[in-house]
């Protein structure tokens, strides 16, 4: 017999193979916390930034039509006092088919609870 065959093997051929240690996983989610914690006073800056700047938006786009409106009105004004000219008016009366009343048709009453009701005033009797 050769030398070979009397040993024996105390060796098998087999695969190698990883062993899972419970304390890797836990190792993994302490750095996973930690990043988060280091992370989150970040992610709110961000956050407060970006409302920060949609609300300063908001009061641009606010004063914007704030000063419109102003400019507007300046200009509704200038119409009413234009409008309101009784010259111009006596000048644009005929053209709109207004005329002017005789004296003698006008009726001036008063109105309200103390003329018996009566709440409206006729011009034409």
């Amino acid at each position: 017999m050769s030398r070979q065959e009397q040993t024996t093997r105390r060796w098998k051929n087999v695969d190698l193979r990883l062993e899972t240690d419970p304390r890797r996983n836990v190792k993994l989610v302490m750095v996973l916390l930690a990043i988060a914690a280091a992370l989150a006073p970040l992610v709110m800056y961000v956050v407060q930034q970006n409302r920060y700047t949609k609300t300063r938006y908001q009061i641009q786009e606010a004063q914007n039509e704030f000063d419109r409106l102003v400019e507007e009105e300046g200009r509704f004004l200038i119409e009413k006092a234009s409008m309101q000219n009784f010259q111009r008016v006596e000048r644009a009366a005929p053209r709109i088919g207004l005329r002017q009343t005789e004296p003698d048709k006008v009726v001036w009453a008063r109105t309200g609870q103390d003329q018996s009701g009566e709440r409206l005033a006729k011009a034409d009797q």
